[in-house]
């Protein structure tokens, strides 16, 4: 979903959804996309970065979080290469 989609969804303010969107990604929970639409203009799409989030607390009450990733997640330098991919299609 785009920012302005989580927005509404979420029914919280645009300039809140950017902060917390900022931060899911910097802590890869989340991930961003360009999508490069047919007029040239271009959107950044956000989606899940993982297939499973645990949080349980121990018997010492510390927070224990596990979190499952696909396996096939590719990497940065992986996106990168498939978006040039797209684009060199689409032109």
């Amino acid at each position: 979903m785009t920012a302005n989609e989580l927005s509404e969804a979420c029914d919280i303010p645009l300039s809140t959804m950017y902060r917390k969107l900022d931060r899911l990604t910097e802590t890869d929970l989340v991930r961003e996309s360009a999508e490069i639409r047919e007029s040239g203009q271009h959107t950044t799409r956000y989606a899940r970065a993982f297939t499973e989030l645990s949080v349980a607390v121990s018997d010492d009450e510390e927070l224990i979080t596990t979190i499952e990733r696909p396996a096939d997640e590719q990497t940065a330098d992986q996106r990168l290469e498939e978006l040039w991919t797209e684009l060199r299609e689409e032109t």
